[in-house]
């Protein structure tokens, strides 16, 4: 059956409760909705709507949608409450033709606030993925929340992400961020790249949410830049906060385990880069039920975990290492004219008296600077690994930073975002 929509405003929140049980609240306003419906009475329900409502949805185009759907589906017969996931109660809606779920979002003042028709269908819950899962980054990485209880993991809270995950990266010191924190570019899991954790399909990307300042929210879209992938078995990988701009998978793209999504980013519901990821039995974030999630090899706090599902204060990492997946054929990044184009380069631009001028002792000195290559060939968030002094890090930063634009690294034939590492080298004589 085609989906019929009318309007629909919340997302989900993060801060959410579980609740089985229809409240008085909800029963009377889906009550009164389904009397005014049956009796053309449009202008009772949408005296119900928020004003945020009234203003997407007059009561002229909500009475062309009501016109239109009883006509193709006659009156509602009955309702049957489902469930409710944070603001919104899920009723299988029984018109004379057909069934259909109802999705009622109220706000805090019992007005209307979201409001969806689509088709019904009751979907398997899982308790757990079959699907073999790998940690989705390099490195190693902490997870802030994640568990089953709610001192580990304040998602289990809501319905669909009872099971998620926050994950970031910490230094020895147990800080996420270098410096005092005020830019996304301070933090250490900022930037870093994301990966397929299993085989499956892109169905859902959205890429052009903002980063936040951290320590900022982005209330509006919550889960920011985001991906869900439909697993072969059937299941659904959510990913939340990418950076913006960053992800280079598509709709409708079947990607395999270990192949690049995005960079990690600050988007959304978000204080701080990490990334959120959970697992769920549909698409749909209102009316999916989480599923716990257990990695196939994992490192945990230095020893090999199998089949193991993380929980708040683990340092975890993916046993194997990253390696391209068959059937993806990946060429490196080049500078322009490659390597003589690179000497050529240097030979221009670095400061290679640098060292000499600033009081270094005779020797050699080398800078390892990482940086990302966008698809455009841009060069972006340039970082020293290694700081030798004498100011030698950041004139290897700069050189990097003023560099033409490189030729991309591609994937499968499309250019992606590809993090590289090269070293400078300084000598004094």
């Amino acid at each position: 059956m085609k989906k019929i929509f009318i309007f629909f405003l919340s997302i989900f929140v993060y801060f959410s409760a579980i609740a089985q049980r229809e409240k008085d609240n909800y029963r009377e306003v889906s009550s009164r909705f389904v009397t005014f419906f049956n009796s053309n009475n449009n202008d009772s329900i949408v005296v119900m709507f928020s004003p945020e409502m009234n203003a997407a949805l007059p009561l002229e185009k909500f009475s062309q949608v009501t016109i239109g759907l009883k006509a193709q589906l006659g009156d509602i017969k009955q309702i049957r409450f489902v469930r409710i996931q944070n603001a919104t109660a899920l009723y299988e809606t029984t018109f004379e033709k057909a069934n259909l779920a109802m999705l009622i979002t109220l706000n805090s003042s019992n007005q209307i606030a979201g409001l969806l028709f689509k088709a019904y269908s009751e979907a398997k819950v899982i308790e757990r993925n079959t699907t073999k899962m790998q940690v989705p980054f390099k490195g190693e990485w902490s997870v802030t929340w994640g568990g089953d209880t709610k001192e580990l993991n304040y998602h289990v809270e809501s319905v669909a992400q009872k099971n998620a995950f926050d994950i970031l990266i910490r230094d020895s010191s147990g800080s996420t961020h270098k410096g005092n924190g005020q830019k996304n570019e301070h933090y250490y899991a900022f930037g870093k790249e994301l990966y397929a954790p299993c085989d499956g399909e892109v169905v859902l990307v959205v890429d052009g949410v903002k980063d936040n300042v951290p320590g900022t929210l982005n209330p509006v879209y919550v889960p920011g830049n985001s991906v869900i992938i439909k697993t072969n078995l059937g299941e659904y990988a959510f990913f939340a906060h990418f950076k913006q701009h960053s992800i280079v998978v598509k709709q409708g793209q079947k990607v395999k385990a270990g192949e690049l999504l995005g960079l990690c980013g600050n988007s959304g519901n978000s204080s701080e880069p990490h990334i959120h990821f959970h697992l769920q039995n549909v698409e749909d974030m209102n009316i999916a039920v989480g599923a716990k999630c257990y990695f196939e090899k994992i490192k945990v706090n230095g020893e090999l975990k199998i089949d193991y599902s993380p929980i708040k204060g683990d340092k975890i990492e993916e046993q194997n290492s990253y390696i391209v997946p068959n059937g993806i054929v990946q060429t490196s990044p080049e500078f322009p004219r490659g390597e003589s184009g690179w000497v050529n380069y240097l030979e221009k631009t670095l400061n290679k008296d640098l060292p000499y001028k600033n009081g270094a002792p005779v020797g050699k000195y080398e800078v390892e600077v990482s940086f990302i290559i966008s698809k455009d060939g841009s060069v972006l968030d340039v970082k020293a690994i290694n700081d030798p002094g004498f100011g030698l890090a950041n004139e290897a930063i700069r050189v990097l930073e003023q560099s033409p634009k490189w030729k991309p690294a591609t994937q499968n034939g499309r250019n992606i975002i590809y993090r590289n590492n090269i070293t400078i080298s300084f000598e004094v004589k």
